[in-house]
């Protein structure tokens, strides 16, 4: 068993198996010492025990916008942003062979590399490639992708999963404007919080005291938000084109062909956006 960080195996704890749907990945987690953020699991529950629903969605989500594209275009390369040790990329090989993915964060990939080759030998680094690096350096982040086999010329998917919280947004939007296109070939899928105001007022609080306890936790310095006429600013600035929305309503109708926990499109602090760039 492989132990990892609280903060990683926190959301590994919260979306459980149910949130990666391979073979691949399910090897993956069984390597996985995940006891490191128990406590943070059991502590952010008790604030709002379905919880978990929210990263749930938030997985479910996001694959459901990369299967959107790569079931038509299964050759496009994966840019999993702050891909941490989340097993996605095993995910997205699993189903769409005919992919490249490349996992890129400002560590762990390494021992993330060392335990897919276990797991599957053959795809590193044919299929999924590895990358240790700061994306708010463009120029860095560039020359590391491409020493890594990324082809700019290629049509590009940028996850961005899990991160856009912590970076400001001249970081963020800077580091996706590597992949604008003459044509708008690419796309981004950007998933990001809410602002407290943009939330129904019964649900405002819950988002608000688990950051608060992470941020105590964690040394957690900020949190950005993003809602419609934000992400529009930004698009427009790096002449991106924002295609869809998920809400965590319309995720749970999407998971369960009905609406319990999220019956409003407010009552959830997460969103999904596709955009083209």
């Amino acid at each position: 068993m492989i132990h990892i960080s609280g903060t990683s195996a926190l959301v590994l704890l919260w979306g459980g198996k149910e949130a990666y749907k391979s073979n691949l990945a399910q090897k993956y987690l069984a390597k996985l010492d995940l006891s490191a953020g128990k406590e943070l699991f059991e502590e952010c529950n008790k604030f709002w025990q379905p919880y978990f629903e929210i990263i749930r969605n938030r997985k479910f989500g996001v694959f459901n916008f990369l299967e959107s594209i790569l079931d038509k275009e299964p050759e496009c390369q994966v840019v999993i942003l702050a891909a941490g040790v989340a097993p996605l990329s095993f995910d997205v090989i699993e189903k769409f062979p005919q992919a490249k993915v490349f996992d890129v964060d400002i560590e762990n990939m390494l021992l993330k590399k060392s335990l897919y080759e276990e797991i599957h030998p053959e795809a590193v680094p044919g299929s999924i490639n590895f990358i240790e690096s700061d994306i708010t350096n463009k120029k860095t982040f560039e020359e590391n992708l491409t020493k890594h086999g990324w082809d700019k010329s290629k049509t590009s998917i940028v996850v961005a999963e899990g991160i856009s919280y912590y970076l400001t947004e001249e970081e963020l939007w800077n580091a996706f404007s590597l992949f604008q296109s003459v044509n708008k070939s690419n796309y981004i899928i950007l998933e990001s919080r809410l602002p407290y105001e943009k939330v129904a007022e019964e649900r405002r609080e819950i988002q608000e005291k688990v950051w608060d306890y992470l941020q105590r936790s964690l040394g957690l310095k900020h949190v950005t938000r993003y809602h419609n006429e934000k992400v529009k600013e930004w698009s427009d600035k790096i002449n991106a084109e924002i295609i869809e929305k998920h809400t965590m309503k319309d995720i749970e109708n999407l998971r369960h062909g009905k609406n319990e926990i999220f019956p409003h499109h407010d009552f959830g602090w997460i969103e999904i956006r596709k955009l083209k760039v």
